[in-house]
């Protein structure tokens, strides 16, 4: 079986052999005197076997010659980083490698190979922060191997194909997305995505969360995922942003104007970027504070553990739909047409937590415990199905407070 015949049972083998290697958090007084004593590049790396041999393995991966050159810096780079901290790549914090990735005197052809042994050797988990978006695709197909890289892209490009999606959007950055959704996966197959994986990678790549909603599309139109991602108001914090910085860059150039033509001309661009962002703001607001009523009446308990009529649950989202509507986006309102549509069958969880809490009560429970139990049940639900940090925190903390 080829390993793309073996793409059906969704798992990919590491393709280092980590067991095999010494990975001792110390250097050995022989690797010191090496290190110490540098005096010539290629005899420092043949008196370091146990951490020069793990680099040449990555190298390896690559199957390009004119990438050789890049390898050979960047293990250049991580020797004198050793050298400089006396401590074995092994040891290094992720903070560690951030700084040896971004670090302005190594050289561009070496960012991309430092990254992969990070990630390859030592479990580097933040892809997200050592370059820009487009620096993935390279790195996806050095550390998951070109053919099965493209072979993935190529399925869910044909499908987002299909479904409208033009080819030149599609291309340019595309596989960058699809390489930070499988680098942070460390698994190339699309059947392995899920929409925990995707809600995380949005997180991290908040700037390009469309692109990100664009793939949980195609996923789910190969029966991958259930239903593509929730419409989240990401999209209006970045519109908010950036109308923000539009209007500074106009204040700026408004600034540096000399003659009355071009200060009046700025002046005219300068209050239409005002007014441009003053509405960005005020959609993200209301949009943002509407978006979190309409949630809330999702739950089945108020804040006192008492059981919510399924009626006031529903007219509730019924007047939070309108007043969304009455943003008069056209994104916005097609989606809360479909929310609207889904409503009917939306409440019957009302119906069995009345009769589960019913059987509560039979059973003898305390109204005061039966409450305190609604309650605890409820955060931790919270905790559950929370995607950032701090709301779980937060949601864990309350339960536990019950």
């Amino acid at each position: 079986m080829t390993q793309l015949d073996s793409a059906s049972v969704y798992s990919w083998q590491w393709p280092i052999d980590l067991a095999q290697y010494d990975r001792s958090p110390y250097l050995s007084e022989t690797e010191k005197y090496a290190l110490a004593s540098w005096s010539n590049t290629r005899r420092v790396r043949a008196a370091l076997p146990r951490l020069y041999s793990p680099l040449q393995d990555a190298e390896a991966l690559s199957s390009k010659q004119s990438q050789l050159n890049g390898h050979s810096k960047a293990q250049t780079a991580i020797l004198q980083e050793m050298q400089r901290t006396q401590q074995p790549y092994w040891a290094w914090s992720q903070q560690a490698w951030i700084d040896l990735v971004c670090r302005p005197l190594i050289h561009p052809s070496a960012r991309l190979f430092i990254s992969a042994n990070a990630y390859l050797h030592c479990d580097f988990r933040l892809v997200h922060r050592i370059g820009p978006i487009f620096y993935l695709s390279a790195l996806g197909r050095l550390i998951f191997g070109k053919e099965l890289f493209e072979h993935e892209c190529g399925r869910l490009h044909q499908t987002l194909q299909k479904m409208g999606y033009g080819k030149i959007k599609l291309q340019q950055r595309f596989p960058s997305i699809l390489a930070a959704v499988m680098l942070e996966n460390r698994n190339p197959y699309l059947e392995s995505i899920d929409d925990e994986l995707l809600e995380r990678t949005r997180e991290k790549y908040s700037t390009q969360a469309r692109s990100i909603g664009k793939i949980s599309h195609g996923l789910a139109a190969q029966g991958i995922l259930p239903h593509p991602l929730r419409m989240r108001n990401e999209r209006f914090v970045i519109a908010a942003y950036a109308a923000i910085e539009k209007e500074y860059d106009c204040e700026r150039k408004l600034k540096s104007a000399k003659s009355e033509g071009v200060q009046a001309k700025r002046q005219a661009a300068y209050t239409q970027a005002i007014a441009y962002a003053e509405k960005a703001i005020t959609l993200y607001d209301d949009f943002s504070y509407l978006y979190r009523c309409v949630i809330s009446e999702l739950n089945v308990f108020d804040n006192d553990g008492n059981l919510r009529h399924r009626q006031q649950a529903e007219t509730g989202v019924i007047c939070g739909l309108a007043l969304i509507e009455d943003l008069n986006h056209t994104l916005i309102t097609k989606a809360v047409n479909k929310v609207r549509r889904a409503v009917p069958d939306l409440f019957h969880y009302f119906d069995i937590a009345k009769k589960v809490v019913n059987k509560c009560k039979a059973l003898g429970i305390t109204e005061e415990g039966l409450k305190a139990y609604c309650i605890a049940w409820q955060w931790g639900k919270a905790a559950r199905k929370a995607k950032k940090s701090g709301r779980k925190k937060l949601a864990i903390e309350q339960e536990q407070f019950c």
